[in-house]
């Protein structure tokens, strides 16, 4: 949990320093996206962006999970066997 903080920390900071740059990427402009604009105000709602961040972090998670019950399985001295074996 410390380090999921700490890493989550980092991007916070690195996100925070490189705003200037990662706004001109024109990420939260997508079409989708409800931009509300007038004078003094100006109100972002990133439907698709927020979506798109969804689904790759989905199938991130998605990888992580089956890669996970793979490495269970296996061994230092190869494979185990997943059924145990009648002698």
């Amino acid at each position: 949990m410390n380090r999921f903080l700490l890493a989550l920390g980092i991007v916070f900071v690195s996100a925070g320093l490189l705003w200037p740059w990662l706004k001109r990427m024109h990420l939260f402009q997508l079409p989708g996206d409800i931009l509300i604009d007038r004078p003094g105000f100006k109100f972002i709602f990133p439907i698709t962006t927020m979506l798109i961040v969804s689904a790759g972090l989905s199938g991130r998670w998605a990888f992580n999970v089956r890669v996970d019950e793979h490495a269970r399985f296996v061994t230092p001295d190869g494979p185990s066997r997943r059924s145990a074996s009648i002698d």
